[in-house]
């Protein structure tokens, strides 16, 4: 079985207080989450469900998590915690238990035993023989029970709740009639009439089972068909609004739910679990939305709620002249201290998970130790990239000292010969590589940029990796040089013998083309049956995963588009910056070679060699060297 993904409650707590959506949750009703997150933040589930009122003005909700239960035969055990239970002490929660072993001709006993550690010996030996006549009843109609819900939250243990799963109205109301239900069904029928074109699939009806063995009048019907079809939300909340079964507002906010994009760190969705009609008093009395935040749902998605890398442009100085820099080094200038500090804080906030700390050549920067300290601080991985100069093995050390988490060491060739071709510093690289390896630094990176001029040479690269005990190559997409220039694009054969090497390369070095070079990764996850190279990883992260911050403290999509804005905060760049919101439309417009390319679907070309070269964002496949695709 699959490892189930859990996070601590709180991580759920901290994700809902990121983000408002105020027509369904008042800020009273956020500042009372407060008890939910001492009395359970720190257990551990695996989703959470909020429930919402969605023809009523009230904005409050009931807080559901789902706790796994391993090695026993009931899965899962959900806490359900009422809104007006969470000014009582301890917040007293309801329990619901996975039953998916409750049903016609099962050992029902492991579910016959938990009554009693909920509901009390004497009620749940009363009970015993009405859950046996309800499993029964499911007989022909249903496989088994979807839940089996107690009171105890609200002081109530004379019923339990039925969760039934089952595949349409019309087994709805047989398994109704075996359970002697005295609602009136010409009323049901009609009241549930206009639902059916929209409820199809999965039908859950749930109902009360009271110890005497009658059932409630009450029923609700639901369905997660919005979790496989989110096309079908927007005309679902119209069809729901002209009933006035739910407020234009409570709707707007439901619609930002669903699209509102993933959090990263941890990672988790927002999600539409599902919507239930209530029946009461022979007629619909509500209309409920359950809104879920999960780890597990994997929705397609172009963009998280928040950066996972900045990069921090810390200097432009650099006395280093190499044939391919990205840079223009006609100036001299540092960010000052006071900026980079800012911007860290900044990430802080927002759980940028890794900063980046670049130049120029980045030894130059006076600061970097206390950068370090700061974004280890913050909890944020900061990593360096160097060319080797200035480098010595004290300074190494005091780097690592100060909590660097990755050393980026630049090389493009095996030899100095190669390697002057597209670089300047081969003897300081090699030096640098040296002195890591005899520290023992576990977490050295060879930055190799693929050219016409030294793909031949990858494999060599490769064994120096091996000699120096690096951990991995990280290996750059061709970009265009200051003049905007790529004179040393390497070939569509030179990509795909790469490609053959990386997937059959069996040692000790992670060998990783970054997520902008997407036409290599694209190659290497090619297969006979699927391309792997999926998700929002697949290509260009510009806008998407990342942000750069330029010398002077202003914002742009990364450090190879020098787009700036001028935002003080990091969350409104990521949320409301036109570059950022047409970067992400990109895969909507396919021109040139990516129109008619096989591997567009997994591929997300660097946006910077287009916009450089042709002055627009899109995925064109200029200066893509792969043909007959």
């Amino acid at each position: 079985m699959l490892a189930i993904k859990t996070y601590p409650l709180n991580d759920y707590v901290d994700l809902l207080q990121k983000h408002s959506f105020p027509e369904l949750l008042s800020t009273a009703t956020m500042e009372k989450m407060a008890s939910v997150r001492t009395c359970y933040g720190e257990k551990q589930a695996d989703e959470v469900i909020l429930e919402f009122r969605l023809d009523k003005e009230e904005k409050t909700t009931d807080f559901s998590f789902e706790e796994p239960l391993e090695g026993s035969v009931i899965h899962n055990r959900w806490y359900e915690l009422d809104y007006e239970s969470w000014e009582k002490p301890g917040v007293p929660p309801c329990i619901c238990l996975d039953a998916s072993g409750l049903g016609p001709e099962k050992n029902c006993t492991p579910f016959f035993e938990c009554l009693g550690e909920y509901l009390g010996k004497e009620q749940a030996k009363a009970m015993v023989p009405h859950l046996q006549k309800a499993a029964d009843a499911l007989k022909g109609i249903g496989k088994e029970f979807y839940q089996l819900g107690m009171y105890t939250g609200r002081g109530v243990t004379d019923r339990v709740r039925l969760f039934a799963s089952l595949d349409s109205k019309e087994d709805a109301i047989t398994f109704l009639s075996r359970m002697g239900w005295k609602g009136d069904y010409n009323a049901l029928n009609e009241a549930v009439a206009p639902f059916l074109p929209w409820f199809h699939g999965e039908f859950i009806l749930d109902l009360d089972l009271l110890s005497d063995g009658t059932v409630s009048e009450k029923l609700g019907i639901q369905n997660n068909v919005f979790r496989i079809d989110s096309s079908r939300l927007s005309p679902f909340l119209d069809f729901l609004t002209e009933r006035n079964l739910c407020l234009p507002q409570k709707a707007t906010d439901v619609l930002r739910w669903q699209q509102f994009p993933p959090q990263s760190n941890p990672l988790l969705f927002h999600v539409i679990s599902h919507f239930k009609v209530v029946f009461q008093n022979g007629g619909i009395a509500g209309m409920k939305a359950y809104l879920k935040l999960s780890p597990s749902e994997g929705k397609p998605f172009r963009f998280y709620d928040a950066p996972t890398l900045m990069n921090l442009e810390l200097t432009n100085r650099c006395p280093l002249r190499c044939p391919q820099c990205y840079c223009d080094l006609a100036g001299g200038k540092d960010m000052p201290l006071e900026t980079a500090l800012y911007w860290i804080r900044e990430a802080g906030e927002n759980h940028v998970s890794t900063i980046c700390l670049s130049g120029g050549e980045t030894m130059l920067y006076p600061h970097l130790e206390e950068l370090i300290r700061e974004s280890v601080k913050w909890g944020i991985l900061p990593q360096i990239a160097f060319s080797g100069w200035g480098l010595t093995k004290e300074k190494l050390q005091s780097l690592i000292d100060a909590g660097v988490d990755g050393i980026y060491i630049s090389l493009n060739g095996s030899t100095e010969e190669i390697n002057k071709l597209s670089r300047d510093g081969y003897s300081l690289a090699i030096q640098a590589l040296r002195y890591l390896k005899e520290l023992q630094f576990p977490r050295t990176q060879i930055n190799w940029v693929m050219h016409s001029t030294n793909a031949d040479d990858f494999e060599n690269i490769v064994a120096l990796a091996e000699e120096m005990n690096v951990s991995g190559i990280d290996m750059l997409v061709f970009k265009p040089n200051s003049a905007h220039e790529m004179p040393t694009v390497p070939s569509d054969e030179q990509m795909r013998k790469i490609a053959k090497f990386i997937r059959s390369y069996k040692g000790p070095v992670k060998i990783d083309p970054e997520d902008c070079f997407s036409q290599m990764r694209a190659l290497v996850s090619n297969g006979f049956l699927m391309n792997t190279n999926v998700g929002i990883s697949r290509g260009c992260g510009a806008g998407r995963d990342g942000v750069s911050v330029s010398l002077d403290g202003k914002l742009t999509p990364c450090r190879h588009l020098e787009l700036e804005e001028s935002w003080d905060h990091l969350q409104d760049y990521w949320q409301k910056s036109p570059v950022l919101a047409e970067l992400r439309q990109v895969e909507d417009h396919k021109e040139g070679k990516c129109a008619t390319c096989s591997l567009s679907k997994n591929c997300l070309p660097c946006n910077a060699v287009s916009y450089k070269m042709a002055g627009k964002f899109a995925m064109s496949g200029l200066g893509c060297p792969l043909e007959n695709v």
